[in-house]
């Protein structure tokens, strides 16, 4: 014989307060720059050199915090199919959804960032969170003879400063040997 389950009614009432929420999400441009203020100078030194950017991912773990005023809720108990109890929580907002503020960030999956040069949107992409960069456009990879163009030229000083002064590894393979030898041969011409 099968134990009996006490049937338990719904406890119900009403809600006010805070409630954190953890959980995974894209993170807005703004809300980078203000939790982590290191990445705010970066982006202003990147602006001084007159160069343009824009956000192409940022993926991470955020704590959400909801302001919760006199929501009803109704907390029910369930048999579980396969023994025990299932709990359920419902929340009624009624029309008008809670305030939900961007408590902190926990941490960042992906962050990353496509640099503009003066002729190609997509001149270096970078990964903020490693400091790599993923990307150089070709113009800067495929020289005609020994000739740096005027364009390769704009991308060359734009890596050239991601790589002597912001410490950035290259991540495709051999980059790095490739980068010194356009550095010579910039220096020569």
């Amino acid at each position: 014989m099968a134990g009996v389950v006490p049937v338990v009614p719904p406890r119900t009432g009403c809600i006010n307060g805070k409630l954190e929420v953890q959980t995974k999400r894209f993170i807005t441009f703004d809300e980078l720059l203000t939790h982590f203020p290191a990445i705010a100078a970066f982006f202003k030194e990147l602006t001084k050199m007159g160069r343009h950017y824009y956000l192409i991912d940022s993926h991470g773990t955020v704590v959400l915090e909801m302001d919760i005023n006199d929501t009803d809720y109704k907390w029910q108990t369930q048999e579980h199919p396969r023994g025990g109890f299932a709990y359920n929580l419902l929340m009624d907002f009624g029309r008008q959804l809670p305030k939900v503020n961007l408590k902190q960030i926990d941490s960042l999956d992906r962050f990353i960032v496509n640099i503009c040069s003066k002729d190609y949107s997509r001149a270096i992409t970078i990964n903020l969170i490693n400091n790599h960069i993923t990307y150089v456009h070709d113009s800067l990879w495929s020289l005609k003879g020994n000739k740096i163009t005027a364009d390769a030229r704009d991308v060359l000083n734009i890596l050239q400063w991601l790589v002597d002064k912001k410490k950035f590894k290259l991540e495709m393979k051999g980059g790095l040997e490739r980068y010194r030898k356009l550095i010579a041969l910039a220096t020569k011409t």
